[in-house]
């Protein structure tokens, strides 16, 4: 049975890009024309601004009954445009080896992407495409936030997924039904170095809720990408969002991606969740709080070390399906909590006069549990780049960051119950508690003195901004500090 048009907003923009060298203009012109058929009585919130597109659209939507709202932005006032210069270098950096375009590309989007895309369409066409390519989300967002039509469901729709049309099961996208509070979708055939994708993005289809946990997953993910020496377009993007919120998707034609067990159980019945952070990040209060109230076992050091920066490059380090929690600190409070744990628990090291010496003074990482001196040890110029390189390292292990949940200390501080609850509803945790959770009334972990008044033990303006001189910008927009 076809959904009533009254209570779905399709969402489109079409851009031209004479250059682009994947279809034609009159590819587009002549497939906008019949996805608009397909559309007839239904409303549509369209994107664009070109006039002449836009005069071809309303005169198409008055001749099939469409009701239309039009919105009237310029490519390259969208808010993505910025990142496509980004997008642009990692792009080159992804094709530096490739010596001749291969005879066949395997349906790999990143060798596609950089022949066809980038080096036969030119640089320029390449920030164009992608930038539309990034946009769709942002724009479904917005269409389901100004909801012209009253809507309840919102589906993006490409300009020219009419030549889908009796190519693929349930070719009918009219004809789907929403999920409630998930994101329906297509399935793709290509793939990202050799892995098949989990959406095709030229239909997705939801409520309300979903599309706005779907923006802010994809916010997180896209930013995370832009680490990576890779021409990463929305649906490899889109790919990280699945693998991190299965539970948020429903294939068409498929079961749900949520009905994959997402963690390890063991013999007692509980799963095995792993917790990693650099010093003074929270990782031992989350552990008592996830053991009090879910039926887990956090492990900290099974197989390497919490606060050091991961052995990326050993053989499979971690069963394939240990969920993992990064806990994440602000980079000034990591400092003035650091501080006089490190002249506590590291005696032996000077820790300078004050914190601030402390922010531009050598930094020593070691574990010395147990009373093992042996460790390998961390050398870092200075605490800042122990904090980059940690979760640098974290966001950029691609086999394992699609199972990582970054927490922040100051989230779960704020708000400890909606946090643990996010975590838990992530990886698909059993609660074994009632009631409102919250961190532990009673210092856990390592002994460190409570008493640290005086100005030794706070940052100075100039202090703060020496930090943040030395943040990782891209690290630290991913994780959500203004650095």
């Amino acid at each position: 049975m076809v959904h009533s048009n009254s209570v779905r907003t399709y969402v489109m923009a079409y851009w031209p890009v004479p250059e682009n060298a994947k279809r034609s203009l009159d590819h587009y012109t002549e497939h906008l024309a019949r996805t608009l058929e397909m559309l007839s009585g239904g409303n549509l919130y369209f994107i664009g601004d070109n006039s002449s597109v836009l005069s071809s659209v309303e005169t198409l939507c008055r001749k099939h009954g469409i009701r239309l709202h039009v919105e009237m932005v310029r490519l390259d006032d969208m808010a993505k445009w910025p990142d496509m210069e980004v997008l642009l270098r990692r792009a080159m950096n992804f094709g530096a080896q490739l010596q001749s375009p291969p005879s066949d590309f395997q349906r790999d989007k990143g060798l596609i992407h950089y022949w066809r895309d980038l080096r036969k369409s030119g640089e320029d066409a390449f920030r164009r495409v992608f930038c539309i390519w990034h946009s769709k989300i942002g724009l479904l967002y917005k269409a389901m936030r100004d909801n012209p039509f009253s809507a309840s469901e919102f589906a993006w729709v490409d300009a020219s997924i009419s030549r889908f049309n009796r190519q693929r099961p349930s070719w009918d996208f009219r004809e789907v039904r929403v999920s409630p509070d998930a994101i329906t979708h297509y399935p793709n055939v290509m793939r990202k170095n050799g892995a098949e994708l989990a959406l095709n993005a030229s239909f997705l289809l939801g409520g309300p809720m979903a599309i706005e946990r779907l923006h802010e997953a994809y916010e997180q993910a896209f930013r995370t990408s832009l680490l990576e020496d890779y021409p990463n377009d929305e649906e490899t993007v889109l790919d990280e969002v699945v693998r991190q919120n299965p539970q948020l998707f429903v294939g068409i034609g498929a079961a749900p991606a949520a009905s994959r067990k997402p963690a390890v159980t063991l013999a007692n019945g509980k799963k095995k969740v792993l917790v990693v952070g650099t010093f003074r990040s929270g990782t031992n209060a989350i552990q008592s709080c996830l053991e009090e109230h879910f039926d887990v076992e956090v492990t900290f050091n099974e197989w390497f070390w919490k606060h050091g920066v991961p052995p990326t490059g050993i053989q499979c380090p971690l069963p394939h399906d240990v969920p993992i929690v990064v806990m994440v600190r602000s980079p000034q409070t990591f400092h003035e909590s650091l501080y006089p744990f490190w002249l506590h628990r590291r005696p032996n090291l000077d820790a300078g006069r004050d914190v601030s010496a402390f922010a531009r003074k050598e930094l020593l990482v070691f574990d010395v549990s147990g009373g093992n001196l042996g460790r390998p040890k961390y050398w870092y110029r200075y605490p800042t780049e122990y904090w980059n390189h940690f979760y640098f390292s974290w966001l950029s292990w691609t086999e394992v960051r699609p199972r990582c949940q970054f927490v922040r200390l100051e989230d779960v501080t704020a708000s400890t119950h909606d946090q643990i609850a996010r975590i838990a509803e992530r990886f698909g945790l059993r609660r074994k508690t009632a009631g409102v959770m919250s961190l532990p009334s009673e210092r856990v972990g390592p002994e460190v003195p409570t008493e640290r008044k005086g100005d030794r033990f706070k940052l100075k303006d100039d202090d703060r901004a020496w930090i943040r001189s030395l943040v990782n910008p891209a690290v630290g927009k991913t994780l959500g500090y203004d650095v």
